[in-house]
Formats: C-alpha cells, structure tokens, sequence
C-alpha cells in the first residue's frame, strides 16, 4: 500500500522562544522515524527580526523535508495561504509555533485515514499545555455537526475545534477560496472549518494528536485596532443561527458540558491535584483556602456597576488573591494588584444574556465554590428589589454594595411606573430579608436610609459611592465648556439630553464634548465609548457637565465632584447628598422644561467666572 504524505505548514513571524519546541513535535514524530509515512514540513516566515529565521535555517540545513520562505507578509493568514499553494501531500495540517504535535499523532491519524475512505477531515482530543509544555487539561469532544460549524456556533456557544489536532485530506483544500483567506486577521481558521463543513462530516477520534500552549501576545485573545476581535470576525461570514440550530445547540450542550466539566467537578470532590490557570502551579483545592472568589455580572471600569464592584474589591479585599468571574471572563488579582488593572468594553448597555441571566449563573457559580469551603462575594447587581437574589445566595456570600434608585419623575412607561410603586414595596420586605443574613451591609446610595431602622443596621454604611471622594487639584485652565455622558434608557431624561447635544452642535461659541451612545447626526463632538481615564481626563478640563436623573449618587457624579465640575441637575427628580445641599456649583434646572433648562445652561456658561473654583 502506497505510503501517505503529510504536508504540515507553519506560519510565524518573531516567535523565536516557541518555534523549536514547535519544529522538533514535527520532525520528530514516530511516523516517519518508522519510515511509515513521508513528510513535507513547510515554514513560512514573516521576514522575522528576533532569530526565528535563523533558527529555520540551521533546521532546514539538517534536514531535507523542510521548505522553507521567509518574506513579508500581510498577516499570519497570508503566509498559511503560501504555504496551501505549495502543499503537495495526501494529508494536511497546520500548526503555530509554541503549539505542539503529540509524537505519536501522524501514525495514529495515517491509520485512521487509512480505515476508511469516507473520512475526509478529523479531529482529536482538546489538549492544553502551559507554558512548561505539560498537559494542564483535556476533554474528548461530543460532536461537530455541519450546520453549526457554518453558523459560528462553536467556540461562542460550544466548545471550540482546537486546531493543532485538526487534519484533513489535500483535495478539501480546494474548498477555501484563497484570496479570501489571506484577508482574515484573527478568525482564518474558522473560515477554513466553515469551508470544510459545506461539503464534509468532521470526524472526531478519542486520543491525543496535538494541542494548544497557553502563551502571552496569542492571536485568538488579541483585540485589533477597531476593536476587531476573533469572533467579530467570525461573524463577517458565518451563516444565520436557525431554529434548528438553536435545537441543536440545546441539545448538544448537556453532553458537550458533562465531558468538559467531569474532569472539574469530580476533581474537585476527590481534591485532586490540579493545574492553576491564575497560579501557574499545580496544587490541591486545600492549599488555596485564603482566597476570595466574586462572581460580577458587570466588571467593565466604563460602566457603573462595574466601577462599583472595582471601587468594592478595592477597598474590601485588597491584601487578599481575589478570583473574579464573570458570565464570560476570568480575572485573577494579587495582593493589592487590583487597582493596577482595568477592564472596558466597548458598549455601556448590557444585553439580555449579561443583565438579566448572569445573576442566576452567578448564584449556581457561588454555591459551587461555598460547598468547596471556599470564600464567596456576589459583587454587584444587587439592587434591593432583588428578593431572588438575597434568599438563594449562599449563606457566607459577602454582599458587595446594595442599590436601588427611587424615581421622583412623571409616569413614562410601564418601566417607570413600576419603578415608582413596585419598587419601594419590595424594599421594605427585602429589607426584613436581609436582617437573617446578620452581616454588615454597604449600600451604593443613602436613598435606601429610611427602609431600614438605625438600631437594626447601626453598622451599615449608606452612600458609598460619594464617601471619602478625592478631590484633584484644581485645573485652573478649564477648556471644555459642557461634558455630557449620554445614555438611551428608558428611565433617563433622554429628550433634554438630545435637544442640549443638537442645540450646543449647532452653537459654535459653545466648546462641548459628549460620548456614551451616539445621538442622531451629531458627530462632530462625539467621542464615542471611552475608557473611565479618558473621562476623567476630559472632566479635569470641563467646566459644566448635567446629570442623569435617576440618582446624584452615581459613580459619574462622583468624577464630576472631584474634578470640580460645575454640575447640573434637577433637584425634583433627584435627591442631594447633605454635604452638597447648599453648594453653588450645584445649579438646578427642570428636566420636563427643555428651552428653559437650555437657556440656564448657557447662561452659566458665559458666566463661568462667578463659578471658577473648588468644591473643597
């Protein structure tokens, strides 16, 4: 029988501390020392600087099987493109440098082409190593069905197909339109998949044929310029999700979740000795016993909550190794490293999945981790409507800051009319709710004060977001006349934030700036979704700015205030903290009364000098 060929491509470019270890796994793979199969290993280099081309050379003088090009190209997608148009085996696979082939992996895949003529591409079990190239994880997937795979299901819904286990025969190759592939920056791989499903069945077979190294600087993590990410690029070509679909995947996730967390679950009952991601190290679940683990629906340090839950880690836990997990994240923070990182996205709504669901994942995440004895911390969304949540927290969970707003506007919605009369109802018995939990409680705001009497929460603290606010020094050179932070939502003063932003666009005298969301036409001042250091850059420069009206006590009002802002507001709407109540820079205005608020904000404006001073 004929013997098959392999043609192994690997595309880098500066990667000169993964690339040997990457070569040697192909090289050196029982196949071909048993003279078993041929080879044709084909390196594309994108003209590196740092020795990795050097280092192929010294390869390439050894040994014959290598082909070898080191040359510009536009992206790693590119040079996997030269490297198709010089392929010329029977079987077909690529790999980066720093991933790696299990020794054994082309005799195991040359057996199993072999066996039947039906099989056109297949793929092994998910390995991970670190970065010591020792096998840290591993699941056997379930199944990857055609449709989905076109969808873009899999590594967003289920679990994703690990590449570098991944082979297929020459003849699919024709399925990928080359001059589309050297496009993609992040996602080829997928359009490859996509391409490959059309046509064929990815088979799975249960051993280990390669897997992927966890390193810094990897290309799926990466974010490019335009917040392009792995799978935003997905979705440029994937295919609708359809009803079917969304069968499928409900019926698939039971199983694809049984095999990947088995391993988890029952290593974590019988304490097995298991790698730490955070760590680095392998330990047993006693040995971690000291550290803090906090579920956050939101941990963006551009969105409230999310400030909320820094500013509470912060200050809570911060001579402790804090875990914090999110419905898709994992943050892992030393002691007192959390302040030196920060998290934003580039959106402030969250949507459905992310408001609404991630508290009930949380509550299942947090009852894991307590029956594991471990410390426990739900760190926001807790607004004190939220009987759900303070009945099935586990009993230990330390509450991060409660919130609740009380809305003192007109009826605009069935949205604001709830919060008007349902609101406060669930306050008072949330409130004899929280007296069983018997733990000191820290509350956002102190609109919540009157729901709980002094002598049953002596120790709570209320208004935490406006306690001990540092003031910066004071930018005497104050270029920015008004700074609005706009936000469409139902329960914000959305028409006089639109009427100010198209008066003030049209006003030239009048220097503004705005970001958030975008209102209408209006771009020429718009700063799009910025980071908290860029807002806080901008309101040390800002004279004016107005606020929200569901709460002065926000994490934006806070930034205003130790900016020395000028800030307006409507004090019918909203409450004013007492240490503000009497200040000057404090300028009231009506929300419902558009050209009349308008006209106060000009004419402070051009009065500024009466007002060019500190808070403090």
């Amino acid at each position: 029988m004929k013997k098959l060929k392999f043609s192994i491509i690997t595309p880098c470019r500066n990667r000169l501390n993964y690339l040997r270890e990457t070569i040697d796994s192909v090289l050196n793979q029982t196949a071909f020392k048993k003279n078993l199969c041929e080879m044709q290993y084909i390196i594309i280099d994108g003209a590196s600087t740092d020795g990795s081309k050097e280092l192929i050379e010294e390869y390439a003088r050894d040994n014959q099987n290598i082909e070898f090009v080191s040359e510009n190209d536009d992206s790693m997608y590119d040079a996997l493109r030269k490297g198709f148009e010089k392929c010329d085996g029977d079987i077909v696979s690529y790999i980066n440098a720093g991933d790696l082939y299990n020794f054994n992996a082309f005799e195991i895949v040359e057996i199993a082409f072999k066996s039947s003529d039906t099989i056109k591409w297949l793929t092994g079990g998910k390995y991970i190593y670190n970065e010591n190239s020792q096998i840290i994880r591993n699941v056997i997937p379930y199944s990857y069905r055609q449709s989905l795979i076109q969808s873009g299901v899999y590594g967003k819904f289920l679990p994703f197909i690990q590449q570098e286990s991944t082979f297929w025969k020459k003849e699919l190759n024709e399925l990928i339109d080359l001059d589309k592939l050297k496009k993609f920056k992040l996602a080829g791989d997928y359009y490859i998949w996509s391409s490959f499903s059309k046509k064929h069945k990815l088979e799975i077979i249960q051993t280990h044929l390669g897997g992927f190294k966890i390193h810094e600087n990897q290309l799926s993590n990466m974010t490019l310029n335009g917040n392009l990410t792995y799978k935003k690029e997905v979705e440029m070509f994937k295919k609708k999700i359809r009803l079917i679909d969304i069968f499928y995947i409900i019926i698939d996730i039971i199983p694809w979740t049984i095999l990947k967390y088995s391993n988890d679950f029952f290593g974590y009952i019988s304490n097995h000795i298991r790698f730490d991601l955070n760590t680095s190290k392998f330990a047993s679940r006693s040995e971690n016993k000291d550290e803090i683990y906090c579920w956050a629906c939101d941990f963006a340090t551009n969105r409230g909550e999310g400030k909320l839950g820094n500013k509470f880690l912060i200050d809570k836990f911060k001579e402790k190794n804090i875990h914090v997990k999110t419905i898709s994240q994992r943050f892992y923070f030393n002691k007192n490293q959390i302040n030196k990182n920060s998290f934003t996205e580039n959106k402030i709504n969250l949507n459905f999945i992310e408001s609404y669901l991630a508290p009930i994942i949380g509550i299942f995440w947090l009852w894991w981790k307590y029956l594991n004895k471990k410390k426990i911390c739900y760190l926001n969304f807790l607004p004190l409507w939220n009987s759900f949540l303070f009945i099935l927290l586990p009993p230990t969970t330390t509450l991060g800051p409660i919130t609740g707003s009380v809305h003192r506007g007109k009826i605009k919605n069935v949205q604001t009319f709830l919060r008007k009369y349902l609101l406060p109802r669930l306050y008072y018995i949330n409130s004899k709710l929280l007296l069983l939990r018997k733990q000191k409680l820290i509350f956002a705001t102190s609109l919540l004060k009157k729901y709980f009497k002094e002598d049953r929460h002596s120790n709570s603290k209320f208004g935490y977001i406006l306690k001990n606010i540092q003031y910066n020094e004071y930018n005497k050179s104050k270029e920015i006349d008004l700074a609005i932070y706009y936000r469409e939502y139902d329960t914000k003063s959305n028409e006089l934030f639109k009427r100010l932003i198209e008066y003030c666009s049209n006003k030239k005298e009048i220097k503004f700036v705005y970001f958030g969301h975008k209102c209408a036409q209006f771009s020429d001042n718009y700063l799009g979704f910025i980071t908290n250091k860029k807002v806080i850059d901008i309101l040390n420069k800002t004279k004016f700015s107005i606020l929200s009206e569901e709460n002065f006590e926000s994490f934006y009002s806070s930034e205003c205030l130790s900016n020395h802002v000028n800030i307006f507001y409507d004090p019918s709407k909203m409450n004013t903290p007492e240490n503000f109540d009497s200040n000057k820079k404090l300028i009231d205005i009506n929300y419902d009364k558009y050209d009349e608020s308008i006209a106060t904000i000009e004419l402070n404006i051009k009065n500024f000098d009466k007002l060019d001073f500190s808070y403090n």
